[in-house]
């Protein structure tokens, strides 16, 4: 298709300018088109926009873009025409909207409101397409930009039609305005033959974009380009104005500008487990490309160690970033009747240490980012999981590396000095959430996710736990609105051991992972299965609640035996009889697990079975975040895992559609079919001293019980723990920092306050945990065994430096388009300790699994 000669329309802003958008002339073949504004607008009346700013972050182009309003009688959409950038559509900026499928050229008088195919001069758009990890042999699901023609108005029409554009255009929309005014009205536009501008500076454009709106509403994923419609049963509604929390998850839910009310509104929540933090039971194919190399990809640091020796590190990770999460799956979880999401961090998000082999800063903390706007978008709040710390605090392949049998965390020879860095990891994360531009989306932190204190000792972490809560508490306040909720992870170790503890405490969550799948070798009735959820989640749940205060269950599944691959790579499964380790024993032989993989012969009857135990267990836990939403594709194209993953089951009908009524009363209805009782006793409500309320703070226990530092650890005599490595409060703060955003509203630029990254002020001073100079550190993650070093002073809690040299950590600024991340690393005078080992890298397979503790614990 040949360069046509352009019309030029009216100035936006004016009546005629309006009319110019789909009712410009066509210079091609001396035709006429005037075209409909039909598709811009709801066949119904529609209530008024909610007030909002608009992005712009880009500059203009010669093309123009709008979404076309939804179809759906009553759907709603707010408009705004927004500049875009270059020639080829590309994701936008941080808090810029996505155009949409209906595309127009100048050359044509922007007479076609609806797409069509991309020739020359044309814009092309960039196609979406589905999760398709490096390796996997499946092709990637592509939708590329919908055409179509739409019947030209008779001329007659026109008058009418400019009616509907004074009336209609301020309920659907709002023009934005390039600076065109100080343009010559006669100045040449760029693909015009006579004109020596470029398609680097091309005249002002503008595109419709929308800012808000209800179920049926035709949005475009900003990280794919790929349309879909917003479809919401529950009441919910969107907008896409940065740092507007005018947004609704459901009705039933307070938008996010409203308080939530803790233990009343409950939290139904899923997690995006291997997104930020990959696990290779949830993405196979990015750990079966490596399946066959020198040392197999178990963990993370295997995985980023082998794409790093493949030089494809950077690129590798970001098309899974890019690809595995997008918007629309935070859009399909609102409209799953959601309005929690659990999100798993690295703690490379914030620093990593020279000899770790992680992709770290920048490149991890920019989804992060689309995560919180994503969440604002679509009314959802945000339960962040530090989710990895350093040396392991499980030993698990979702921890960043599998021991080898050990846990360098609270435990052996850097078990204390991993834990200090933990302390910088938390605080970085906690200042960020805690600023006002970002606590209404993200008001909870999970500060570590299963760290196994049957091993480290349940008094060690409870030192550990007082001290970050004493950490944050100082520096955010006490009370509502001051810093996020705390959550804290049972240890792996059972409610009992957290009844009453701290009370007095300012906003803390218990976090248990009620999981049945890790017991061992399970056959028994499916009606049996939905049962025991009730009987035995369901009264810990309420007991809790009584005594501790706020309790979710930050993990479950369906998942009734560990078949599949979810107790990692190679390693078998206990239902089967192929596992070795924890609760192994007996199974039931080869072909065990065929029944349980195999969903797609799953029966009607097997699915309504499965959602039973699903709306059973919502009933019990109260609060939830399932575990997880998607489980991604084999290298292959398979399906695997189906008891784990979220949106198949709510796709394929064994998991509920409506997590808020149908789950309500499931457990005494289901207990009295089965000619049996549920002896529910219901919690009372929430105490206001934990909800930061009148009492907050003051805590009714001695805690010198819970001393921080440690004075001992497993396997390190009191003695010796003066010759324990640790850190030293020199080092400088790591700040977590977005990239500004600005936007047009009306003929004025506004540039927001996006936060400086730290919410309590004083963001210069050296209070981080750095390595002493001149002192020598065993190897962070396998240290288990090594002799005590010394020299390195006395161990000293946060807020207090030790007594040895002091250092200034040396500070690397990493930066990307969508994000500034600062991120400290330390530089030790000890010879870096290289992981070749492949023995050791290797590892013993370490499964998302544990024993059961005695009963009455909760595993």
């Amino acid at each position: 298709m040949s360069p046509r000669p352009q019309t030029r329309a009216e100035p936006l802003g004016t009546a005629r300018g309006l009319f110019d958008m789909c009712f410009a002339r066509s210079t091609d073949a001396n035709r006429s088109h005037p075209q409909s504004l039909r598709s811009f607008f709801s066949p119904t009346p529609v209530a008024p926009p909610i007030p909002s700013r608009y992005p712009l972050n880009t500059p203009p182009r010669t093309k123009f873009s709008s979404t076309q309003h939804a179809e759906k009688p009553g759907a709603m959409s707010t408009y705004a025409a927004v500049a875009s950038s270059d020639g080829a559509l590309r994701p936008p900026p941080l808090g810029e909207s996505r155009p949409s499928e209906a595309t127009f050229d100048s050359s044509q008088g922007l007479a076609n409101c609806a797409a069509r195919p991309a020739g020359a001069n044309e814009w092309s758009g960039q196609a979406g397409s589905e999760y398709t990890p490096i390796g996997a042999t499946g092709g990637a699901s592509k939708a590329g930009w919908l055409a179509g023609k739409k019947k030209w108005l008779a001329a007659a029409a026109a008058g009418l039609a400019i009616v509907v554009v004074a009336v209609v255009v301020p309920v659907y929309f709002k023009v934005i305005k390039n600076d065109s005014s100080n343009r010559s009205a006669s100045a040449p536009m760029p693909s015009d033959p006579s004109s020596d501008s470029t398609s680097d500076n091309p005249p002002p454009s503008d595109r419709l974009e929308p800012t808000s709106g209800t179920s049926g509403s035709r949005i475009v994923d900003s990280a794919t380009g790929k349309e879909f419609t917003y479809t919401n049963d529950f009441g919910g509604r969107w907008t896409s104005v940065p740092f507007d929390n005018s947004a609704q998850a459901q009705s039933y839910t307070p938008p996010l500008n409203e308080s939530f009310r803790w233990g009343v509104d409950r939290i139904l929540g899923v997690n995006l487990g291997g997104w930020l933090v990959l696990e290779p039971f949830i993405v196979p194919a990015m750990f079966e490309q490596c399946e066959n190399y020198a040392t197999p990809c178990v963990d993370e640091w295997t995985l980023q160690s082998y794409l790093r020796d493949e030089n494809r590190l950077e690129s590798a990770m970001d098309q899974h970033y890019s690809t595995f999460i997008t918007e629309e799956d935070f859009a399909r979880i609102a409209g799953a009747g959601l309005n929690w999401i659990r999100l798993p961090v690295p703690f490379w998000m914030v620093e990593k240490q020279d000899d770790e082999p992680y992709l770290a800063g920048a490149p991890v903390f920019k989804y992060f980012l689309k995560a919180v706007e994503w969440a604002r978008k679509y009314g959802l709040r945000i339960n962040v999981d530090l989710h990895t710390v350093p040396g392991s605090q499980n030993g698990w392949n979702h921890s960043g590396r599998m021991g080898t049998g050990a846990i360098n965390f609270l435990n052996g020879t850097m078990g204390l000095a991993n834990a200090q860095r933990t302390l910088n990891t938390i605080r970085s994360i906690a200042q960020f959430i805690s600023q006002p531009e970002y606590k209404p989306v993200v008001p909870m932190f999970g500060i570590i996710n299963e760290v196994r204190a049957q091993i480290v000792g349940t008094d060690r972490v409870k030192a550990f736990y007082l001290s970050v809560y004493n950490m944050l508490r100082t520096e955010l306040g006490i009370g509502e609105d001051n810093g996020p909720w705390i959550s804290i992870s049972d240890g792996v170790s059972g409610h009992t051991e957290w009844i009453d503890w701290l009370p007095g405490a300012d906003r803390l969550v218990l976090d248990m992972h009620p999981y049945f799948s890790f017991d061992g070798p399970n056959n028994d009735p499916m009606s049996a299965q939905a049962m025991k959820s009730c009987d035995r989640w369901g009264s810990r749940t309420n007991s809790t609640l009584s005594t501790f205060g706020l309790t979710v269950a930050g993990e479950w599944s369906i998942a009734i035996n560990d078949c599949g691959t979810v107790n990692g790579v190679g390693v078998g499964t206990r239902q089967d009889g192929t596992f070795v380790g924890e609760n192994a024993g007996g199974g039931f032989g080869p072909g065990a697990c065929d029944e349980w993989n195999n969903w797609q012969g799953w029966s009607p009857t097997r699915r309504a079975e499965f959602k039973q135990v699903a709306i059973n267990t919502m009933d019990a836990l109260q609060h939830w975040f399932f575990w997880t939403w998607k489980i991604g594709p084999t290298s292959t194209g398979e399906r695997i895992n189906p008891m784990w993953d979220y949106s198949l089951g709510l796709k394929e009908g064994w998991i509920p559609a409506d997590p808020s009524t149908e789950p309500v009363g499931a457990c005494a209805a289901f207990a009295a079919s089965e000619g049996t009782t549920y002896p529910n006793v219901p919690a009372p409500p929430l105490q206001s001293w934990q909800t930061g309320g009148a009492g907050a703070g003051d805590i009714s226990v001695d805690t010198a019980q819970w001393a921080w530092p440690l004075t001992d650890m497993t396997a390190i005599p009191a003695a010796d723990m003066t010759l324990v490595p640790i850190l030293t409060q020199t080092g400088a703060r790591v700040t977590l920092s977005p990239t500004p955003v600005t936007w047009i509203r009306g003929d004025e630029t506004q540039t927001p306050n996006v936060g400086s990254g730290w919410a309590s002020g004083g963001d210069g001073a050296n209070d981080y945990w750095v390595k002493v100079q001149g002192c020598e550190y065993p190897e962070a993650w396998d240290a288990y065994l090594a002799a005590p070093t010394g020299g390195c002073g006395t161990p000293a809690g946060a807020g207090s430096p030790v007594s040895a040299p002091a250092t200034t950590a040396t500070t690397a600024t990493t930066a990307t388009t969508a994000t500034t991340a600062t991120t400290a690393t330390t530089t030790t005078t000890a010879s870096a300790i290289e992981s070749a080992d492949a023995v050791r890298k290797r590892g013993t397979p370490r499964p998302r699994s544990y024993p059961p503790p005695p009963r009455p614990a909760a595993r």
